[in-house]
């Protein structure tokens, strides 16, 4: 059986989801599956019984039987709710991604991330429910000190060499372009 990227992005998700279960990501699973006619993955299915069985266990009598509260979807008093949190993470990864890739074509770590949180402040990129902030720069840079350790980033970061070219700068407005780059690529 030959496997496509798709059930092997969602074999990836649920690895994950073993090793740190987050119910966003085990819901996102279970409709992702159901969606491609694939069966519900095990771990998946697994914990959807448990959060059940706990639910019925409890009669669904509040706060400790709420399925929210037992399938981890609340917070506690002052946590970050979990789609916030999800939001926060993929801009995060987003925006360092963004100054991995600057600092690939030649930007300071100051450089990238003050670039990168100008194109994402100028972009219409916050349509949740949420009011996200962009971060500052000074954050961006202690955010993607920690980010470049993951073995995702790692990965993304090796895998540059093969796709970017200076074509991913042309957009940037001329003064987030460090001088030495733009003398060398006429910009």
């Amino acid at each position: 059986m030959v496997m496509i990227s798709e059930d092997i992005d969602l074999l990836i998700e649920v690895k994950n989801f073993e090793k740190t279960p987050n119910p966003l990501k085990g819901i996102q699973m279970y409709l992702s599956a159901r969606e491609a006619g694939l069966p519900i993955p095990e771990p998946i299915a697994l914990w959807l019984e448990q959060c059940f069985q706990k639910w019925m266990d409890e009669e669904g009598k509040p706060p400790e039987g709420s399925l929210d509260k037992i399938m981890g979807l609340t917070t506690s008093q002052g946590g970050t709710p979990v789609f916030k949190k999800e939001y926060l993470d993929a801009r995060d990864d987003l925006l360092c991604l963004r100054v991995a890739k600057l600092i690939y074509l030649g930007f300071s770590l100051s450089d990238a991330t003050v670039a990168a949180t100008y194109v994402l402040f100028e972009s219409d990129w916050n349509d949740t429910a949420y009011k996200l902030a962009v971060p500052s720069a000074d954050t961006l840079i202690k955010t993607y000190k920690k980010w470049r350790r993951t073995p995702p980033a790692k990965l993304k970061i090796a895998e540059m060499s093969s796709y970017l070219t200076f074509d991913y700068i042309k957009g940037l407005p001329n003064h987030l372009i460090p001088r030495k780059l733009r003398k060398q690529f006429g910009t």
